[in-house]
């Protein structure tokens, strides 16, 4: 049965809305003239210019001219402008700060990191980000960052809230946005460091063309990360994944031939001794997937991924242990996946971070039913705070 509310026509205003969002989902950073812009989104040439214009006047589009104009007038080309302004993802790990600097298209401008130890204090922490925060800023021209998000390991609740962290647990109950206020001019969220991870994969890494994806991060602490029809699933209480508390893929700490090494930081050490080709290192790593395996086949098995990522610190020598792990999956899974390593590196979690910060303004600033708003970085802020509870507890 069709709804009344289906029966009606739509009133100019939401019809000018959809256009808006339409138009703006087509335009790139290259130039396109209108003629190609009215078979994309099949609008008249009049309407599609009064578009061009309130989307001109509200900051998201440029028009410029041709660089080799014809005869007659030449024609306006339309491309995307590029605001001023940057998005940093920080991922504040057991033994790494990861700094990744975006500006508002998601092109990167710059990354910084710095080693902690895991016994570093949550001053220690702050003092090591605002460290690499102001050091990396400054060298790009101290641009204006609209957003900050914070990949943290542990269960973050979708207000920002640290629910449980094994690596982290005197942030127990904390908002970091609190403990990093001082850091950042901008607002900040925190969110799962492997659930930025996963959505890295899906936007720039292995994952780009497929909308269903198993992601499993091995190594310190081996966690399981979803896209299912292009999104992430997070389960009913945000902790799809969280393995931190599980022995089916254990935890470096009960990692037998880990604990067994002298070594201050022995998965590292084993990794570096692997990649320079210590083949009782390489031995080691391949014995370790083996013996996963199993708990690795249960998993695409249940949830039936398109693509299955391998990614975390033994990524490196998954030339080594990949062949193997396919075939057993192969064996195992009556239509297995396409099953890869990670192309992303260190940096996942911090990238993936920023670019959910660029979802975040995306989303906050345009959408089908409300059109598009201006963009400007005291607007974006704004938005978030009125959007909110969906959008964590911020920081400023």
């Amino acid at each position: 049965m069709v709804t009344e509310h289906l029966r009606r026509p739509a009133s100019p205003s939401s019809m000018r809305s959809w256009n808006e969002y339409v138009v703006l989902n087509k335009l790139t950073s290259t130039p396109q003239r209108i003629s190609e812009l009215t078979l994309s989104t099949g609008l008249t040439a009049p309407a599609l210019g009064d578009v061009l214009r309130g989307l001109q006047e509200k900051g998201w589009v440029r028009s410029s001219e041709p660089d080799t104009p014809g005869r007659g007038r030449p024609a306006q080309l339309y491309s995307l402008r590029q605001p001023q302004g940057c998005v940093v993802g920080v991922d504040i790990g057991a033994h790494a700060v990861r700094l990744t600097v975006l500006d508002l298209w998601g092109k990167q401008l710059g990354t910084a990191e710095d080693r902690l130890t895991p016994a570093a204090n949550t001053e220690q922490r702050r003092k090591t980000v605002k460290h690499l925060t102001v050091d990396l800023l400054q060298k790009l021209g101290n641009p204006a960052v609209w957003l900050t998000v914070l990949a943290l390991p542990g269960h973050v609740s979708e207000d920002g809230r640290v629910v449980d962290s094994v690596v982290v647990p005197e942030w127990h109950g904390a908002y970091p946005a609190d403990i990093f206020r001082d850091v950042f001019s901008s607002p900040i969220i925190a969110l799962n460091d492997v659930r930025a991870a996963t959505w890295a994969e899906k936007c720039i890494g292995a994952a780009q063309q497929y909308s269903n994806m198993l992601f499993v991060k091995l190594g310190r602490r081996p966690s399981l990360g979803l896209i299912v029809d292009g999104k992430p699933q997070l389960g009913s209480h945000g902790i799809a994944g969280d393995l931190s508390r599980s022995t089916l893929l254990p935890s470096e700490e009960h990692i037998d031939w880990l604990s067994s090494l002298p070594q201050e930081d022995p998965l590292h050490e084993t990794i570096i001794a692997g990649l320079e080709g210590d083949t009782s290192a390489i031995a080691r790593v391949k014995d370790y997937v083996e013996s996963i395996s199993d708990a690795l086949i249960l998993a695409i098995s249940v949830i039936d991924p398109a693509v299955f990522v391998l990614a975390g610190p033994l990524t490196p020598l998954a030339p080594h242990y990949l062949p193997a792990l396919k075939t057993k999956i192969r064996q195992a899974v009556s239509i297995p996946p396409v099953t890869t390593a990670s192309t992303l590196d260190q940096f996942a979690s911090a990238q993936g971070g920023a670019l959910i910060g660029i979802h975040r303004l995306k989303t906050a600033l345009t959408s089908p039913e409300t059109g598009v708003k201006p963009l400007t970085r005291s607007g974006f802020q704004e938005q978030l705070e009125q959007d909110a509870p969906p959008f964590p507890r911020t920081g400023s």
